[in-house]
């Protein structure tokens, strides 16, 4: 998944997903509200929710998944991640802002 992102991103072993400027297009703002399945504050991107991480990481884009998995990538840093897990536990779900902290750059 992190290399999804990452050639999102960018080229990565020659193939690069989309161009700069549908990278733009992709990561910015195309509906901010209430989430109806969630029911709390959204901004989504094409097809990605925005600010996943918190408020400080605006531009990054992925998707969580349940039980702690998630896929993100940061076009401000060229930085893109994973974290999969083989084993659901709703009690470990902040494993992936504690990995963000130390894998993302301020």
């Amino acid at each position: 998944m992190a290399r999804v992102y990452a050639a999102l991103l960018d080229e990565v072993d020659g193939v690069r997903l989309v161009s700069p400027e549908r990278l733009r297009e992709l990561s910015a703002p195309a509906f901010e509200g209430v989430d109806e399945v969630m029911g709390s504050p959204a901004t989504w991107a094409l097809g990605y929710p925005l600010g996943p991480l918190g408020p400080d990481r605006p531009g990054v884009f992925g998707m969580p998944g349940i039980g702690g998995s998630a896929a993100f990538a940061d076009p401000a840093t060229g930085t893109a991640f994973a974290v999969t897990k083989n084993r659901f536990n709703p009690l470990e779900a902040g494993a992936v802002e504690e990995i963000a902290a130390l894998v993302l750059p301020r």
